[in-house]
């Protein structure tokens, strides 16, 4: 009966959380703030345990410090109907969680049954009245384990999550060290349903894999790692950070599995920094997340000694500048051909010349494999010009189409220190121009040729241009015409003759360019290059005429003995003769008169083929008049065929009244009847 009971109100609840789901939805819709919210919803449990409480605190000083001016509220899981916050990443209130954290673990000396699927409607609800921005977060954190749910409360959790992803809110779940594997599988399905990932906190990279996650999001870049390590207590680690000219601010994480320990940072002069050694900084401690903010700290290598730490420890920084790597082109590169890849440095948004710098970058192709490109400003391999501030490296031609991501890293050659960016751009066919020459052997002066055929592609296939798009190369000594080729209403095409009117003899060189704006970016590309020979246009005389007719009566005469001949080899040839009849004497086959083709008898005057004869017995039997003699030959292999009941295995003269045998029946050859 209780359970009756309990499935009649999960239902009633789920029937309620579906009406306000429905109700709710036209509220979602409206979501145009600017303001991003992230809810955390713990479970009680969690807070029961030491290193819970400590992932909590660790977990909300690294997302205040990647989430600026994100507000941040507290939800127990067991208590929805009280709401700890705002919290305001970068304002001085925002430690103030530490003291509400503290009246929780202080009440939670019981815990009462809780509801996954009241905490998510709940902040669903919240996220819907306040209409907040795309992007903000629910943050589901367990330690322990979180019974699975009846099938129907999966469906209710199934249907709020993807709710959540209408509002493009996002869900993730953060199963700290203690939880279940259900719990872990539980918090996979709900992020999965708003397209977000569930991640495995452990305290030796865990808070790491946060940090990516985070900075991912909102496209901060990523972390560069520094040292890592498994101390024990009496070990010290010293980490390196390069500080390149122009930063403005640097950011600094160590992530320690142990809760104590001790850091101390150290300026590239090698003593204890100070506040001579930046305009400000901010240190943000937590039993495993310690992070450092420098504002405009001096360039250099800076140094951080860690002591005092049991279990893996690692550091990792992110240097933002006022200068910026740029790419000076449009994000879509041609993919079919050799183009620069060039790039540009800026500070504050104004073009810099920089010197003794280098850039390198990591360019990645879609498949995954990358190549390194060292980029110059000295006018060689493919820079236009050196010291105009603009670096360039060649491209190959056929390279993948698709989206390139590369990793350009700025830095100085009289130091270590860089500075790293993230750039992307696109990559597909761009059209191309190319000619066929028609290899035509006089091209005379003062007379319009046709010399090669012009076609634009873009890949294999045809990219109709106006002829206003095609320039070409012709010099004052000759002229060239560009006639499209079934152009259509717009007078366009793809496929262009091309016909020049040189004035003077000689090799002219010739080649087309195609200007067009294409992609977003004008694309100029030039085909390829023909040299084309003039030549003038003999004169005769009448005295050179009488010779060339001399010279073609010499050309001539040979071709005409050699008719004649052929007239007499032909008409020595022998006529096919003789009958064929079958057993009773009846003539099948006259072979004098047999009708065969004009072809037949020019060619083959002297043969016969028995596909000729009319009579299916004889296909594959050919017969051959040389003088007085006839040769039959057997030039199938099935069935066999029979001279005189003998089996016709190669060329035989057959005389008067010889049998011939084949499919079963008896023929008989005559030279007259």
């Amino acid at each position: 009966m209780n359970k009756f009971k309990h499935t009649i109100l999960t239902i009633s609840a789920i029937l309620v959380i579906a009406i306000t789901l429905l109700f709710q939805s036209n509220i979602t819709s409206a979501n145009n703030t600017s303001q991003r919210i992230n809810m955390i919803a713990i479970d009680p449990n969690t807070l029961t345990y030491e290193y819970g409480r400590n992932a909590i605190k660790s977990f909300m000083t690294l997302s205040s410090t990647l989430k600026d001016g994100d507000s941040f509220y507290i939800l127990m899981m067991d208590d929805t109907d009280k709401l700890y916050g705002p919290y305001v990443a970068g304002n001085l209130n925002f430690n103030s969680y530490n003291e509400d954290l503290k009246e929780i673990i202080d009440s939670k000396k019981e815990i009462k049954p809780f509801s996954l699927t009241k905490s998510l409607t709940e902040s669903y609800d919240f996220f819907s009245i306040n209409k907040v921005a795309a992007g903000s977060y629910l943050y589901l954190i367990s330690s322990d384990d979180i019974p699975t749910p009846e099938k129907i409360e999966q469906e209710s959790l199934n249907l709020i999550s993807k709710k959540f992803n209408e509002g493009e809110w996002k869900i993730q779940g953060l199963a700290f060290e203690g939880a279940s594997q259900s719990t872990s599988e539980l918090f996979e399905k709900l992020s999965f349903n708003t397209g977000s990932d569930s991640l495995n906190v452990t305290f030796k990279d865990g808070f790491k894999s946060i940090a990516d996650s985070i900075m991912s999001e909102n496209s901060l870049g990523s972390l560069i790692p520094s040292s890592k390590q498994n101390l024990t207590q009496e070990e010290k680690l010293t980490s390196e950070i390069p500080i390149p000219p122009a930063t403005n601010k640097m950011t600094i994480m160590i992530f320690k599995e142990d809760p104590s320990g001790s850091l101390r940072l150290r300026n590239p002069d090698g003593v204890e920094s100070s506040a001579s050694d930046r305009k400000t900084s901010r240190v943000m401690e937590s039993p495993h997340v310690v992070i450092w903010e420098l504002e405009n700290p001096i360039s250099g290598k800076w140094t951080i000694d860690i002591s005092g730490i049991n279990g893996q420890t690692s550091s990792w920084y992110q240097a933002s500048s006022d200068y910026r790597v740029n790419l000076q082109s449009n994000r879509i590169l041609p993919s079919n051909l050799a183009t620069e890849l060039i790039l540009y440095v800026t500070n504050e948004g104004l073009m810099i010349y920089p010197k003794d710098v280098y850039i390198e970058v990591n360019l990645i192709a879609p498949s995954g494999n990358n190549v390194i490109y060292m980029l110059n400003d000295q006018g060689l391999e493919g820079d236009a010009r050196a010291g105009d501030g603009y670096f360039s490296a060649k491209l190959p031609s056929s390279r993948s189409p698709g989206q390139y991501s590369a990793i350009v890293t700025l830095g100085w050659y009289n130091s270590p220190n860089t500075i790293i960016e993230n750039i992307s751009f696109n990559s597909q066919p761009f059209p191309t121009i190319n000619l066929d020459s028609l290899e035509i052997t006089n091209i005379y002066t003062n007379e319009s040729t046709i010399v090669a055929t012009a076609y634009v592609r873009v890949g294999e296939d045809p990219y109709p241009v106006s002829p206003s798009n095609i320039s070409t190369s012709a010099r004052e000594d000759y002229a060239i015409n560009l006639n499209p080729r079934t152009p259509g209403t717009d007078g366009k095409a793809w496929m262009y003759d091309v016909a020049i009117t040189p004035s003077t003899e000689g090799n002219k060189p010739l080649n087309l360019i195609l200007d067009i704006n294409y992609a977003g970016t004008q694309h100029i590309q030039r085909s390829n290059l023909l040299n084309i020979a003039t030549t003038n246009k003999p004169i005769l005389s009448a005295e050179a005429g009488m010779n060339i007719a001399i010279l073609m009566a010499i050309i001539f005469s040979p071709i005409v003995i050699l008719l004649i001949a052929a007239g007499l080899y032909y008409q020595s040839k022998t006529q096919p003769f003789g009958y064929i009849t079958n057993e009773s004497g009846e003539p099948l086959i006259d072979f004098a008169n047999l009708e065969r083709t004009k072809l037949d008898k020019i060619f083959h005057i002297n043969s016969v083929k028995g596909d000729d004869t009319g009579l299916d017995e004889m296909v594959g039997i050919n017969f051959k008049f040389i003088g007085s003699q006839v040769i039959i030959e057997n030039a199938r292999s099935t069935p066999s065929v029979r001279l005189n009941n003998n089996p016709l295995l190669e060329n035989k003269v057959i005389q008067d009244n010889d049998w011939i045998g084949s499919y079963g029946k008896l023929f008989n050859f005559k030279l007259s009847i």
